[in-house]
């Protein structure tokens, strides 16, 4: 029981009864791997699958977390065993070689024992990969949708989430050196693509087999990496050059309808009636009988009637005429306050049905226009005839 294939055919064991007899294909449709990697899994072909592809399966038949933990607690004995029995060789194998480059010897010896990373090499220390922290949701992402070099290696990008997000120390340890942290950071910085090469070709193999991947997976993306490696990304300076037009397009629309409006507003301008600044109809003659404009303040109209009918409260006492209303009969000595000038003539100007002083014949069909000024003035005069009325009756 303490031997590796007995350890591995443990978990297996374990790992088939919590699926609960899900269909491989169900679980391949679930996870994103292929159906003869579940297969190989579930049969206990091969060598001991990666915790990454084990725990994916696990997750999308909806397997407690209690469950996964112990599935877990087996994975880990079972990969302890095989490093008891291949272990020594890979040190002997790394001291004969110390000098030698770090991709032969995990060409030569990494499939012997996969999941242990290099932490040191002199002395030379192997350590299991630490324990990754996957997210609820995991797909693995299909290097086959990938068009062009650059969506490749935003794949692998997505590829490091589905492993939980290692670091890239972490995956140098894993490629026991053969994948430098400088290198990792070039493949996985964002918008950015490396030369094709056989040498990048190889450094997408260790990539994905640092993720957890088997040699069935990690095939998929050597032959997307050989397909497209002639393919370049699109060209972004044409892209923008299109944009831009499009942006120039839509502008000279909205430029055009902004002049056709202004061309409306002017002409409706240009055919609305002419107003004074202060509200009053423009100057003009006004016809016979035509409604005269704004009565003067205070209520009277020219003339000297009071606008729409005698002041609220009734006669004044004495006879005296009503505000606005030139009374009848002889005037006082002297002119009136405010310039008025008695029997309805209105000092420097015309008043309908008088004679201005100066001459003038009067016109008949023109209203008499005042100044606020002198509406102001013909107001004062009034008060005080209305008040001298009222004394004299006293």
């Amino acid at each position: 029981m303490d031997s590796y294939l007995d350890r591995k055919a443990d978990f297996t064991r374990y790992l088939v009864d919590r699926l609960g007899g899900v269909e491989p294909g169900a679980l391949a449709r679930r996870t994103g791997l292929l159906e003869t990697t579940v297969r190989a899994l579930l049969a206990g072909d091969g060598e001991l699958a990666s915790w990454e592809i084990a725990s994916a399966c696990l997750v999308a038949a909806g397997v407690d977390a209690g469950a996964v933990a112990e599935a877990r607690r087996r994975w880990s004995a079972a990969e302890q065993a095989l490093w008891d029995e291949r272990g020594d060789a890979l040190r002997a194998a790394f001291e004969q070689n110390a000098h030698g480059k770090p991709a032969k010897i995990v060409d030569a010896h990494q499939a012997k024992v996969p999941w242990r990373r290099l932490t040191a090499r002199h002395p030379v220390t192997f350590l299991p990969w630490v324990a990754p922290v996957f997210t609820g949701d995991r797909t693995l992402p299909d290097p086959a949708a990938a068009r062009d070099i650059r969506e490749l290696y935003a794949l692998l990008r997505e590829l490091r989430v589905w492993a939980g997000s290692p670091r890239q120390s972490e995956i140098e340890k894993r490629t026991w050196g053969a994948l430098p942290d400088a290198t990792i950071s070039a493949m996985l910085q964002k918008d950015r693509w490396r030369a094709a090469s056989d040498r990048e070709l190889a450094r997408v193999g260790y990539f994905a087999a640092a993720c957890g991947l088997p040699g069935t997976e990690v095939a998929r993306w050597v032959d997307a990496y050989e397909r497209l490696r002639h393919v370049p990304p699109p060209d972004d300076l044409a892209s923008a050059r299109a944009e831009a037009a499009e942006l120039r397009r839509r502008l000279a629309a909205v430029q055009s309808e902004a002049d056709g409006l202004r061309e409306r507003l002017r002409a409706a301008e240009a055919t609305a009636p002419a107003q004074a600044p202060d509200g009053r109809a423009p100057d003009g003659p006004v016809p016979d009988g035509a409604a005269p404009g704004r009565p003067a303040p205070g209520g009277t109209a020219p003339g000297g009637t009071a606008s729409g009918g005698p002041l609220p409260g009734g006669p004044v006492p004495g006879g005296a005429t009503p505000s606005g209303a030139v009374p009848d009969g002889p005037a006082p000595d002297g002119p009136a306050p405010g310039g008025a000038v008695p029997g309805g003539r209105a000092s420097g100007g015309s008043a309908s049905g008088g004679t201005a002083s100066g001459g003038s014949a009067p016109v008949r069909g023109v209203r008499a226009r005042w100044s606020p000024r002198q509406r102001r003035s013909m107001a004062a005069a009034v008060a005080v005839l209305v008040f001298a009325a009222g004394a004299g009756a006293g």
